[in-house]
């Protein structure tokens, strides 16, 4: 009874941290030993993940391989000496968590994989997800600033004789844009 009620205790502290990660509340850690790109933040490590090797033939049963699981702002990596990983997020299609296993859908079956996390299924699972938010959002961001619309000559027009020829912002007459660029420095 007592141990029925320790594990149901870990179990609600686990789903806990994973909403506060789904939320945002993840801090970028340093991981020894693992050499990360200039641009990419590193936000988990587990030292005991396994990984079911799928590119094995169909009628025989995947490998599990034990290594260590990260999971960075561009990729999701497994190092272990016979089975590593180095998965982009960009070619992620798809997640699923049947705790323990977490199941990667990627483009290509290479990188399609089943990676097992005992305790921490949840959090590596919330960590996943918070990544590939986070990528995509970058990405949007990316994307959407290429099409800026300019700003229509009439409302110009109107806004220049609404406010006298001077910002609405700081009320200057002098290098004035529509948009108000505010200076980094000030």
């Amino acid at each position: 009874d007592r141990e029925l009620q320790q594990e149901f205790n870990l179990t609600i502290q686990s789903l806990k941290q994973a909403q506060k990660i789904r939320n945002g509340d993840v801090k970028p850690i340093q991981a020894k030993g693992f050499v990360s790109r200039n641009t990419e933040i590193v936000w988990y490590q587990s030292e005991e993940v396994g990984n079911l090797d799928l590119s094995r033939d169909e009628d025989e049963d995947g490998l599990a391989y034990t290594g260590r699981f990260i999971i960075t702002s561009e990729r999701l990596v497994f190092t272990s000496f016979d089975k590593p990983a180095n998965i982009p997020l960009s070619s992620i299609t798809g997640i699923e968590e049947e705790s323990p296993l977490i199941y990667i859908l990627a483009k290509t079956k290479k990188n399609s994989c089943i990676f097992v996390s005992d305790d921490e299924s949840p959090i590596v699972f919330a960590h996943i997800e918070y990544a590939l938010d986070c990528f995509h959002r970058k990405a949007n961001i990316k994307n959407s600033s290429k099409g800026r619309t300019a700003i229509p000559q009439a409302v110009k027009n109107a806004a220049w004789i609404r406010d006298a020829g001077r910002c609405a912002q700081c009320n200057s007459n002098g290098h004035i844009h529509f948009d108000h660029i505010i200076p980094i420095i000030k």
